[in-house]
């Protein structure tokens, strides 16, 4: 029972490196056949632009995965991204935002990224990928660029639509913030853009999709840059695949020593829903957790009284 209530209290307080961004990866959708951001909770908008969410539930419309009307790409990771406009001819905008796990602390310095692919069907690419921290939530009636100052702003043109590209950046909180809005927070007079003369379609906007966003204490943690699937303060390894997959997988794995780990995977409010033991002596284990519904966990891999490891967990049906 000790066990269990500590990977509880692990999941439900921030941790080392802990991703404070929730639905990171817009895979918790709660209509397919829907579009709008209001489908990804706790994501909305802060303008009247109309941010588009694609996921692999939807089999049959323009807003499915991999293949939809901005193109062809797949997630990331996961099931599900969004799509956004980053720049228009008549300086429209689109826009996301959501509230941070917890507040920002004062004089700590913070890791934040995301994911970008341009969609085939648009013919311009742009710069300026934003992202704004602030203490209130934000909703501005109009398309407009939002008069923002992003803490992080990434001013390379991207171009790749057969790649994901990373945006990252850090800064140092001045505490309190919770709320982050993706996007493009400059005019057009402002915005570098390109035209792609090799373009099909009649896309006129910089469109991109979004991808596995993460805001983390980076001066408080081991983490590498991007922040996602990796803590390890020892020498033990462990590798979990295939992620996603339809609940078995296989754990490889190396622990030092001669002490049993738990391997453990919880639901998105931090329930304990599966628990195995992993014995030392052997190197390889197939997880089975067919059980499980299709969607977002968590897993965590625990040495002794050490966190070997976290990670995000897709499931899919």
């Amino acid at each position: 029972m000790k066990k269990i209530i500590y990977i509880l209290l692990l999941f439900s307080q921030p941790m080392t490196g802990q991703n404070l961004v929730p639905n990171p990866g817009f895979e918790i959708i709660t209509n397919c056949s829907l579009g709008g951001i209001a489908n990804l909770p706790p994501w909305d908008s802060p303008t009247n632009g109309s941010p588009d969410p694609y996921n692999a539930c939807e089999t049959l419309s323009g807003i499915s995965v991999p293949t939809n009307d901005a193109g062809y790409q797949y997630p990331h990771n996961g099931t599900g991204y969004v799509g956004a406009s980053y720049r228009n001819i008549n300086g429209y905008r689109e826009y996301i935002q959501v509230e941070l796990d917890t507040p920002l602390l004062a004089e700590q310095e913070y890791c934040a990224s995301f994911y970008v692919s341009l969609a085939d069907t648009f013919r311009f690419a742009c710069n300026n990928f934003g992202m704004y921290f602030s203490n209130n939530h934000t909703f501005i009636s109009g398309v407009a660029p939002l008069n923002f100052t992003p803490q992080i702003n990434d001013t390379n043109i991207i171009s790749d639509k057969v790649n994901w590209t990373l945006v990252y950046g850090h800064f140092t909180a001045t505490g309190g913030e919770k709320y982050i809005i993706i996007g493009n927070f400059f005019s057009n007079a402002l915005t570098d853009t390109i035209h792609l003369n090799n373009t099909p379609g009649p896309g006129d906007d910089a469109y991109y999709y979004i991808d596995d966003v993460n805001v983390h204490c980076c001066s408080c943690d081991s983490l590498d840059h991007t922040g996602i699937n990796e803590l390890s303060k020892s020498s033990d390894a462990f590798n979990l695949y295939p992620n996603p997959n339809n609940g078995l997988m296989i754990l490889d794995y190396e622990i030092n020593g001669k002490e049993a780990a738990l391997f453990s995977i919880l639901d998105i409010t931090g329930r304990l829903v599966k628990q195995v033991t992993l014995n030392p002596e052997n190197k390889i284990m197939t997880i089975d957790a067919a059980e499980l519904n299709a969607g977002a966990y968590f897993y965590s891999i625990k040495v002794g009284t050490e966190n070997g490891k976290t990670g995000k967990l897709i499931i899919v049906k």
